[in-house]
């Protein structure tokens, strides 16, 4: 959208010009040192890259021309490049790129593409193939790029997406295996109970763990979130052990009725319903119970409002998303540090 780009900014969208327009810029960074990593050098002007779907008759030429962007832009000349899976109209919560633009002091390229005008809950109902095909199509386009670099050049790669964008993100991926060796760090906010390989991940998780809380072998790689402290802490309260690269991240409030909703909720009590009668959580009705049909439509009535309420709870993921980067980019921050950093980007964050 800027001056030399292909993309002209009208074109992009309002979803995609908020995308390139907000966030910090060198300036924001240097007034706010974080840690020793991103103190000692020059901070940077991050790169944001979108293609939008009105200049783009297919994916494909969409992913080609987020490339082209990067090429441009020197995207992949930074030491951390970011895709970003949005909802339906091409929406990107911002608290993600822009943590991670804090966290490497601009060091870095977020990546993300267009590719429908229904809006989320809509492009959920009726195209959410469409979402998985973005994932994988703007996935593997980069990583081919990638492999044409001197593995010494390379970014290191990492993958994010909320709601309909964690389902769509995780069509780049088979297996939790494939997920591992191809990035270096996911993390994923409110990922919809539709999405197969978080099924599988939970269904698989450690015996005498929790589907609201799983714990997954161990933790070495892969670790679920109700609250930020649980990416440190077990569900027992004690410390985790190492957590290895590359880190995956899960985040996802018991009160999210995004992640719990299912259609089997007509005929089918989960396990997450049961957990909740043994382990109330403090922002979950200590009434809710499963009843056939009932427990479907509270859940489903719940869903569109539960972007509204304060972060930290129902499908409001922001200042939660500090402490999971930090973690999974491996940057060290001070209590104090993780609060100001929360403080800097809510005041710049505009509301969905």
């Amino acid at each position: 959208g800027g001056p030399g780009s292909s993309e002209s900014y009208d074109v992009l969208g309002t979803h995609g010009q908020a995308f390139v327009a907000d966030g910090p810029r060198a300036a924001d960074l240097e007034r706010l040192r974080l840690s020793p990593q991103t103190a000692s050098g020059q901070h940077r002007e991050p790169i944001r890259v979108f293609a939008g779907k009105i200049a783009h008759d297919s994916l494909e030429d969409a992913a080609e021309a987020v490339v082209a962007e990067l090429h441009r832009t020197g995207g992949f000349e930074r030491s951390v490049l970011l895709l970003l899976t949005g909802t339906g109209t091409g929406w990107i919560q911002d608290w993600t790129p822009a943590t991670v633009e804090y966290l490497t002091g601009g060091d870095c390229a977020s990546a993300t593409l267009q590719y429908s005008f229904a809006p989320s809950g809509l492009a959920f109902v009726v195209d959410r193939q469409g979402a998985r095909r973005a994932g994988r199509v703007l996935f593997e386009r980069v990583r081919r790029e990638l492999e044409r670099l001197p593995a010494e050049r390379r970014p290191r790669l990492f993958a994010a997406g909320e709601s309909l964008g964690a389902y769509g993100g995780h069509g780049a991926f088979a297996s939790v295996h494939e997920m591992l060796s191809s990035l270096d760090g996911a993390v994923w906010s409110g990922t919809p109970r539709a999405t197969r390989l978080w099924s599988r991940i939970v269904a698989d998780r450690d015996e005498g763990s929790t589907e609201i809380l799983p714990v997954y072998r161990g933790g070495v790689h892969v670790r679920f979130a109700n609250r930020p402290q649980d990416l440190d802490l077990d569900p027992s309260g004690a410390p985790h052990g190492p957590w290895r690269h590359p880190r995956i991240a899960y985040l996802q409030h018991a009160s999210d009725p995004v992640v719990w909703w299912s259609p089997a909720l007509i005929w089918r009590r989960f396990d997450w319903l049961d957990e909740l009668r043994r382990h109330p959580a403090p922002d979950v009705i200590a009434t809710l119970r499963w009843l056939p049909w009932v427990t479907f439509w509270q859940i489903t009535t719940d869903m569109p409002r539960s972007i509204e309420i304060p972060g930290g709870h129902g499908h409001s993921y922001h200042g939660e998303q500090v402490r999971a980067w930090a973690r999974v980019l491996g940057v060290e921050l001070s209590a104090d540090q993780e609060q100001t950093l929360i403080a800097r980007i809510s005041s710049r964050v505009r509301p969905h």
